[in-house]
């Protein structure tokens, strides 16, 4: 009985985007249970059961601390060396798109900065593929896989990404994130063969991609299990992040801000 309400609590909190046709058993039920409570936001294992997070479907606009994720990833990294199949640990960023910091605890967010915060207490952050890759850098040592999240499918800053995380870890695997539906129309579908095809020559091992309200995990790995971690909050009105920032000049990004006198 202790299993079974332990399944039905893990679904209610993880939504699988494909039909899950019986929970996992022993230990392929203990990966998805140790991962899922040290912060991931999906879990697949190699007979193809699959959970994810609502974070995992959408991209996010603001972000924790790298400090946060640093510490879920470890926290991670520690426990994958005590299973008996060890998954991969995978890392992806949202800072390519992120507008916005939850707190600047740790120095190395502040350079991302604009310098303003709303009302609420967000910190308004240039998020860029600069700003994605000092995360990536600052993930690295903790996970097998390092990735980042774009609004959409660039190859020239994909391969801006690639290049510097391999120059500091030549051996380290990559993985990118994106979302079609942003600049393609319903009904148009993706070739994985030759997209995947086209980011290997980049450099990268992986892929996933958000379409139409779902996620899809076209390239992750299916001989081992496998838990994703991200930077994004799971849970995020934009609208009332706009709302409350004071200016919408406060929200430009390398130049000068023109700040209103009343401010």
């Amino acid at each position: 009985m202790r299993q079974v309400r332990d399944t039905q609590r893990l679904q209610s909190k993880l939504l699988s985007p494909q039909v899950v046709r019986h929970p996992p058993q022993g230990i392929s039920w203990h990966t998805v249970q140790t991962m899922s409570e040290a912060g991931a936001s999906a879990v697949g294992l190699p007979d193809g059961f699959l959970m994810t997070s609502g974070a995992s479907r959408r991209p996010a606009t603001v972000l924790v601390p790298i400090e946060e994720t640093t510490r879920k990833l470890k926290m991670a990294r520690g426990i994958a060396r005590n299973l008996d199949s060890q998954p991969l640990v995978i890392v992806c960023t949202h800072a390519r798109g992120a507008q916005y910091l939850s707190n600047d605890q740790d120095p190395r967010d502040r350079r991302y900065l604009s310098g303003v915060r709303t009302i609420d207490g967000h910190h308004v952050y240039c998020g860029g593929i600069e700003a994605s890759i000092s995360r990536a850098l600052a993930y690295a040592p903790d996970a097998d896989v390092v990735c980042y999240y774009s609004s959409k499918l660039d190859f020239a800053q994909a391969e801006r990404f690639a290049f510097a995380i391999r120059l500091a870890f030549p051996e380290k695997k990559l993985g990118l994130g994106f979302s079609p539906h942003t600049h393609g129309r319903p009904g148009e579908t993706i070739d994985p063969a030759s997209l995947g095809s086209k980011l290997r020559q980049l450099g990268y091992d992986y892929y996933f991609y958000h379409q139409w309200q779902a996620v899809v995990f076209a390239q992750f790995p299916h001989a081992a299990p496998w838990a994703l971690f991200e930077d994004g909050m799971e849970s995020t009105d934009s609208d009332s992040l706009e709302e409350s920032t004071p200016s919408r000049s406060f929200r430009r990004c390398g130049g000068i801000l023109d700040l209103p006198d009343r401010y």
